[in-house]
């Protein structure tokens, strides 16, 4: 066995001798499932991505694997190398675990390391999968040497995200495959981001390019596309209400897939609102249905657009929207008019479409919602509580909202009859609700500035909603009505109502799933906007 505090050795450049002696080395110290041993393979400031947790550093790693062991119990691993560079090895593995019922789980994959020149790993990128087993499937029992175990092919699908594996041959059935493996699988083709330079569109492509999605190219079209690049991404500047741009970049890229992520504030004008979340969204759909390579279009819809049912945990069939009589702001009616548009617009024949619902989005880079909170601490106005904080919402992190577009993008290109996507909307979140002032204290916390119960000061619903009203007015008549306030009564009126849902649709047909500590993601999320944002108070 290694000797796992010199794990460094070998160093990079790497052979294939090498290499190898990396993967078996670094297999080794993990089914050790000491947090303290592995540690020493990483630099002090790894990062890490497993699954959608992000990691850096050595104390945030031992917390996640200590964490990790906690839940997978019966633990055993296996690596594999499946190709190398200079300083870059990338790896396949197995390894199966129980959970507290004693249900039986295989858990595979890949990994990207990258080393420092010390031969230890300054970065790791891990993407997997899980499959239910039963004991007489296990691969991995205590008396069997990890490293003589021919590995099937069970855990794999057509189209497979990962490669065939070397080790065995097929025992492939596909009509015994659940949902959850089949919506995590496939080729995307060529994918193209509507909207791929805002907040969730351009994470959106970063995530399709650096999570081992298998992709042949990915296009954004934008109206100005200056910000928020990726680049391994192809940007086209355009109008996506104009039928003849859209229908012009649709021939020359090809897309498969469409990712439909655009929309204006809820505070701009009703006719910015209209015309990109109605008429824009009924160009793509013409368009997309009018092409032959298009055969996925998955829609990024918003709690705004369901009528709030404060106490109900909502289903997507009980859910109702609002619709164009409605007595709501553009926003909700115009995100409701276009979720009902997509999903229409599904046919089998043509173009499937789903719709990815989302409630409060929170993330790194994020100027919208954590950013608007922190904001409120340079201005001291951390501690004001509007209302008595009872209703409770929904809030998910952005790369839980990735994931989620992509599921719904592959179940959409390898759809089964039992298991319905296309012309569906799925509910999506953390899948922990709570009210929104609770949520808003844990970033404040995160960012290194703790509320106390006896610190909050607590404003009616009423008179906040009396003040925004007039300050609209006062602010509409000194700008000639060319801006908008940021506080309208628009959104006041969102927090006296609350919005719960059940994501279990999500889970069984699309194989989503939440993060796993929804508060130290909240943490970390915080941290990050708290030091970009110059405010980090380190307590």
């Amino acid at each position: 066995m290694a000797d796992f505090t010199s794990l460094k050795y070998p160093l990079p450049p790497f052979t294939q001798e090498t290499a190898q002696i990396k993967v078996k080395a670094a297999q080794d110290a993990w089914n050790t499932r000491n947090p303290e041993v592995i540690k020493y393979a990483y630099t002090p400031n790894s990062i890490w991505r497993n699954r959608s947790t992000f990691l850096t550093g050595s104390d945030e790693i031992v917390t996640f694997l200590t964490q990790k062991w906690k839940i997978e119990n019966g633990y055993r691993l296996r690596k594999e190398l499946f190709s190398f560079t200079d300083n870059k090895i990338a790896v396949q593995f197995w390894y199966e675990w129980h959970d507290e019922e004693g249900q039986w789980w295989r858990t595979y994959g890949l990994e990207d390391w990258t080393f420092a020149p010390d031969g230890r790993m300054r970065k790791r990128m891990m993407s997997g999968n899980d499959v239910k087993i039963e004991e007489k499937e296990r691969w991995f029992k205590d008396e069997v040497d990890v490293n003589e175990v021919e590995i099937s092919e069970r855990h794999c699908v057509p189209r497979c995200l990962l490669p065939v594996s070397p080790f065995g041959s097929s025992d492939l059935n596909p009509e015994k495959l659940n949902t959850r493996t089949m919506a995590s699988d496939g080729n995307l083709g060529v994918v193209l981001v509507i909207g791929g330079c805002g907040f969730l569109g351009s994470r959106l492509v970063k995530t399709i390019l650096s999570s081992h999605q298998e992709v042949e190219s990915v296009h954004v079209m934008s109206r100005s596309p200056t910000q928020n690049l990726h680049p391994k991404a192809t940007y086209h500047a355009g109008d996506i209400k104009n039928h003849d741009h859209v229908s012009c970049l649709l021939e020359k890229i090809k897309p498969t897939v469409i990712f439909h992520t655009a929309s204006p504030k809820y505070t701009d004008s009703e006719a910015l609102l209209c015309s990109t979340n109605v008429d824009a969204t009924r160009v793509l759909l013409e368009c997309a249905t009018a092409s032959p390579s298009v055969k996925a279009f998955v829609y990024t819809g918003t709690d705004s657009a369901i009528v709030q049912s404060p106490g109900v945990r909502l289903t997507e069939e009980t859910a109702k929207l609002h619709t164009e009589k409605s007595s709501v702001n553009a926003y909700a009616k115009t995100k409701a008019i276009a979720d009902i548009k997509v999903r229409e617009a599904n046919n089998p024949e043509k173009l499937r479409t789903a719709v990815i619902r989302i409630p409060g989005l929170y993330g790194e880079d994020d100027d919208n919602c954590v950013g608007t909170l922190l904001g409120s601490v340079k201005k001291n106005q951390h501690k004001i509580q509007l209302g008595d904080n009872k209703r409770h919402f929904e809030f998910v992190y952005i790369e839980s909202a990735c994931m989620a577009h992509i599921l719904a993008a592959k179940a959409l290109l390898n759809e089964k009859e039992e298991t319905k996507v296309g012309g569906e909307a799925f509910f999506i979140s953390d899948d922990v609700s709570m009210p929104y002032f609770d949520f808003a204290r844990k970033i404040y916390a995160g960012a290194g500035y703790p509320v106390e119960k006896s610190e909050i000061k607590v404003m009616s619903y009423e008179m906040i909603l009396v003040l925004t009203i007039l300050g609209e007015w006062i602010y509409w008549i000194f700008t000639f009505g060319t801006r908008r306030p940021s506080l309208k009564k628009e959104g006041i009126e969102y927090l006296a109502g609350g919005t719960q849902w059940d994501i279990s649709k999500a889970k069984e047909r699309l194989g989503y799933q939440p993060v796993a500590d929804q508060d130290a993601i909240i943490r970390k999320v915080a941290e990050w906007e708290a030091k970009r944002l110059g405010i980090w108070a380190d307590i």
